[in-house]
């Protein structure tokens, strides 16, 4: 709320003062990323913040408040726009496309959202399962509503089932497309690498990086622009297919390793000039369980 963005200007502004080189995420609830002004991206980019995670979760009101979500599609809508069009922060969203409660008509719902956000590129949270933890609320709901069963304690993560049969058809499918096709995942984390790359370099503490690499910082920018318009257009057809119909290959003439080597070539072409450097950067990667989940679902 307002005290929480107060505090987080004012960790801005001694961040400023101090001339501490910094490089951070933040996470902020919609309704607050809403609120934010121009020159409070500003003041949020000069102090360091470079990603900010949001949970939006869904583009259908009845799940907004079954979840009991305060903001609505439309704040949902506006906030990611306004940031968006900023250009200079990576948002990584929060998004339940596969839920308990789904139907088949909300799931189109929802991926149309996703394409009105321009963000149906976004393989993960397009094909993004709901993970139920045993003891919250949400388990809990879901017992009261007879989607889990309600037995002994099972600490981690519990199975549900699904309300309607046609969304767990769904659900299956993408299982089967992330098992059989896993380019889609990775090309997915190389876009996520690509959008932090031009955030980080907007830093202004990488100034001198954005210097050495001069016009094809720009070339790189105009280059992801356009992955990110054509993928979402691609995916959410792709998707709509499936929800359409589960049986439907998903994307079969699409050749994601060929788009995964043209962003890398991409990439590689914007650092060129940083690979003089006595020690240029480099990425570390984690693997998780939640990276694996990500990556294959939590259904063989």
């Amino acid at each position: 709320g307002r005290r929480g963005l107060e505090g987080m200007f004012r960790f801005c502004d001694l961040v400023i003062e101090r001339g501490l080189r910094l490089s951070f995420k933040i996470h902020m609830r919609t309704e607050n990323m809403l609120r934010l002004s121009v020159p409070d991206l500003d003041k949020m980019k000069g102090a360091g913040i470079d990603v900010i995670g949001c949970g939006i979760e869904s583009g259908n009101a009845d799940e907004l408040a079954f979840i009991r979500k305060i903001a609505s599609k439309e704040m949902s809508l506006q906030a990611y726009r306004q940031v968006e069009e900023y250009g200079a922060i990576c948002v990584i969203l929060g998004y339940l496309m596969l839920s308990p409660t789904s139907t088949k008509e909300t799931l189109g719902e929802k991926v149309e959202f996703l394409r009105d956000l321009n963000r149906g590129w976004d393989f993960l949270i397009l094909t993004n399962r709901l993970l139920v933890f045993w003891g919250t609320v949400m388990h809990r709901e879901l017992v009261a509503l007879g989607l889990i069963e309600d037995g002994a304690v099972q600490p981690g993560y519990v199975d549900y089932r699904f309300a309607d049969h046609r969304v767990a058809e769904v659900d299956f499918a993408i299982s089967q497309v992330k098992h059989q096709r896993p380019e889609f995942m990775t090309l997915n984390n190389l876009m996520f690498d690509a959008i932090n790359l031009e955030s980080r370099i907007l830093n202004p503490v990488n100034i001198e990086y954005r210097d050495m690499i001069g016009g094809r910082f720009e070339a790189f920018r105009r280059s992801l622009a356009d992955h990110r318009g054509r993928l979402t257009e691609t995916y959410c057809d792709g998707m709509l297919g499936l929800v359409d119909d589960p049986t439907n290959p998903f994307l079969p003439n699409f050749d994601g390793q060929a788009e995964h080597a043209a962003l890398q070539s991409e990439i590689a072409s914007c650092l060129e000039p940083l690979a003089a450097l006595p020690e240029p950067p480099t990425t570390l990667y984690l693997h998780t369980w939640m990276s694996v989940v990500n990556k294959f679902s939590v259904k063989i």
